[in-house]
């Protein structure tokens, strides 16, 4: 057994699990919405040896409570239905019916701050939520309540409960929204986001052994001090529902730490969100997982050449936790900002492609590709230059809906994303750049392609002369250049101009000149 989970599970002594009466896990609750077209698992807890009863749709599914009190069964799968159904499970000395239970699609929404971001703040989600309530088009959520745990916590340690409202999330609630609309059936969202967090944060203690980075973290998360103002701010959380913390000792605590306060040390800490939001929800029936995230893994140009494994490996854990099931990503890249590193060259620049940016970041991601089941909305047109809560976050709730309806729901022909990189190809002083869903290619202001750039090879970095030519772009070589590389749209926040018929933006990326 590693070092680590020896000492954590010497400090913290896993809870008896099973309830003096009949319970059920987070997931479930009144107003619920369940998965459509898979398996739905139902558990929960009992006293042991208790037969559990799950009737739901005209099919029943029983379970006997083992001896730690847990049981689990399983509904077959079920048709999408918007009328309300009940929900009943008994256990022959008590029972737990809900009388306005949903079927349809249901998906995790997680990140941080820009997928917490609310939407009071952007009109069109705004209107948009406010015109599917009032045509009744049912749009749930299982709102996740934001708290830490140092073990893997069975039930949301402050509880999780569903709304028959839109999430408040802006990007959720535009997805949700706008895939009920093209679908026709009810949408569950489950929020579980919290602003400053790190990919790290959501992570399984598990991945330690596959992520150097991630095991070096958690091995400093054995520290005293860490874990009595982790203790401190859990205890108080349960006491007062809510987690702040803001004691002489606990500031104390997180001075010495290096934080500013309580709270955010706890959320920006590796594995504790994960312990506490994600896996209590596991192994909730769902589609997937939408995740808006990566701007506390960009502080660092090897933190963000890192995220690519670490989302990797984080996302196939996750399948394997699930169960292995179709369970999809659709990944948001992070759009334009005006940030670059100091440990770069052409700091300040926003449009250099050599500075240390988000282009690394927003690579990282698009690795994500490299596994099945996923998809990435392009956000490189979207942003603001100083602000890191940008507000165009309608564009995304649209993008991320129609990478649903091709990659999830079957319309293969459906063109939902922008014209991705394929490859180069070199004739004499001309590149063509060669690109996968490039329909109607055009510029949306009439202008040649902006942003590519040539450089390497001992050749300073220069905007390339482009030109579309049909589905692919021309780039001149400068006579007497031998450049090694193509990049576009590889800056903090590059101008950007190339769209498809569907006006969907081409996807960053950088390449090396065949010769």
């Amino acid at each position: 057994m590693r070092r680590i989970s020896m000492v954590l599970a010497g400090l913290f002594a896993a809870p008896v699990l099973w309830a003096a009466s009949l319970e059920l896990a987070s997931p479930f609750g009144e107003g619920m919405v369940l998965q459509q077209k898979m398996p739905v698992p139902v558990w929960g807890w009992d006293e042991p040896g208790r037969e559990v009863v799950v009737e739901f749709g005209g099919h029943k599914a029983r379970a006997v409570a083992g001896t730690d009190g847990r049981w689990r069964c399983e509904l077959p799968p079920l048709e999408a239905s918007a009328e309300p159904l009940v929900f009943r499970v008994s256990d022959g000395a008590s029972s737990t019916v809900f009388t306005n239970v949903l079927v349809g699609e249901v998906w995790i929404c997680c990140g941080q701050s820009n997928m917490q971001m609310g939407y009071g703040r952007v009109p069109d989600i705004a209107e948009l939520v406010e015109r599917t309530v009032a045509e009744h088009r049912p749009v749930r959520t299982l709102n996740v309540r934001n708290m830490i745990s140092i073990d893997e916590a069975d039930r949301c340690p402050l509880g999780a409960a569903w709304s028959t409202q839109p999430p408040p999330s802006a990007v959720a609630a535009s997805f949700a929204c706008l895939l009920q609309a093209d679908l026709g059936i009810p949408v569950g969202v489950v929020l579980a986001s919290w602003g400053s967090s790190s990919l790290e944060g959501w992570m399984p203690r598990n991945l330690e052994d596959r992520l150097p980075r991630f095991k070096a973290e958690m091995e400093r998360e054995l520290d005293p001090d860490h874990l009595a103002l982790c203790r401190k701010v859990i205890a108080s959380a349960r006491e007062s529902g809510k987690l702040e913390y803001a004691d002489d000792e606990a500031r104390a605590l997180a001075k010495k730490l290096g934080a500013r306060n309580a709270n955010i040390y706890c959320r920006t800490r590796p594995n504790l969100l994960y312990n506490a939001m994600l896996h209590p929800l596991i192994p909730m029936a769902c589609r997937g997982m939408v995740y808006y995230q990566g701007e506390a893994n960009a502080n660092d140009y090897d933190d963000m050449a890192r995220y690519a494994k670490a989302q990797r490996s984080w996302l196939r854990e996750l399948r394997k936790e699930w169960g292995n099931r179709p369970f999809f990503l659709l990944s948001v890249m992070l759009p334009g900002f005006g940030k670059t590193l100091a440990s770069g060259p052409s700091r300040g620049d926003l449009e250099a492609v050599d500075a240390h940016s988000w282009a690394i970041i927003r690579e990282s991601q698009m690795r994500i590709l490299d596994l099945p089941n996923t998809a990435v909305a392009n956000t490189i047109d979207l942003g603001e230059a100083k602000n890191i809560h940008p507000r165009d976050k309608m564009p995304v709730g649209r993008r991320l809906a129609l990478l649903a309806r091709r990659a999830v729901y079957g319309e293969s022909g459906l063109l939902a994303a922008g014209p991705l990189f394929q490859r180069l190809e070199r004739s004499g002083d001309e590149i063509t750049v060669r690109f996968k869903d490039a329909d109607g290619l055009h510029t949306t202001d009439g202008k040649p392609p902006r942003a590519f750039w040539l450089g390497g090879n001992g050749m300073p970095w220069t905007r390339a002369e482009a030109a579309i030519r049909g589905d692919s772009v021309a780039l001149k070589i400068p006579e007497g250049t031998h450049p090694a590389e193509v990049r576009y749209a590889y800056a903090a926040k590059p101008d950007v101009n190339l769209v498809n018929r569907a006006g969907l933006p081409a996807y960053p990326f950088r390449a090396p000149i065949p010769r």
